[in-house]
């Protein structure tokens, strides 16, 4: 089902960035596992690059060195995420900032570098990981639940962008 398909996937050197590298790539992906942390696995489909999606040059130089190495990407995995939780009246400014920068303005950055080559080709997917507290709020993730709801609005409105263009969002 995935023979033949190029896949970047943020976060995905543990967790369930991990397990999804690990599935598309038994599933005939070529998978790019893009993360700061180093993987503690290794799969004949799956390579490993470094990537901080909070960084605008790395992730245009990641962008880059993939297109060199495969001439393409078909598939956009926003799974890098961070928690940093505490109650609203202890939240520090570092906290709010570290999960918004990574979880919001980090799929912003990776999508928007990957979905203008996709919109050419006219074809492509960019799957972006939520959660249920982006819906329903949870004690001490005011951050989290922001970035959450936040995603689940942004593919929204890529997924109307994109669509026409059979990128999937």
């Amino acid at each position: 089902m995935l023979n033949g398909k190029i896949a970047l996937v943020t976060g995905g050197s543990r967790g369930i960035g991990k397990e999804i590298a690990l599935k598309f790539a038994e599933n005939g992906a070529t998978v790019i596992s893009g993360d700061l942390i180093d993987p503690d696995y290794s799969h004949e489909n799956v390579s490993h690059i470094k990537l901080n999606v909070t960084d605008r040059e790395n992730i245009k130089d990641a962008a880059k060195e993939i297109k060199e190495k495969y001439g393409r990407l078909d598939i956009l995995v926003n799974n890098a995420g961070i928690t940093k939780d505490g109650l609203l009246m202890r939240m520090t400014e570092d906290q709010w900032d570290a999960v918004i920068n990574v979880n919001l303005k980090g799929v912003f950055n990776m999508t928007q570098a990957v979905s203008r080559s996709m919109l050419k080709a006219r074809k492509g997917s960019i799957i972006t990981l939520s959660s249920v507290v982006g819906l329903h709020g949870n004690a001490g993730q005011t951050n989290y639940a922001a970035t959450k709801g936040g995603v689940i609005a942004m593919s929204k409105c890529w997924a109307k962008e994109f669509g026409g263009r059979n990128v999937r969002a």
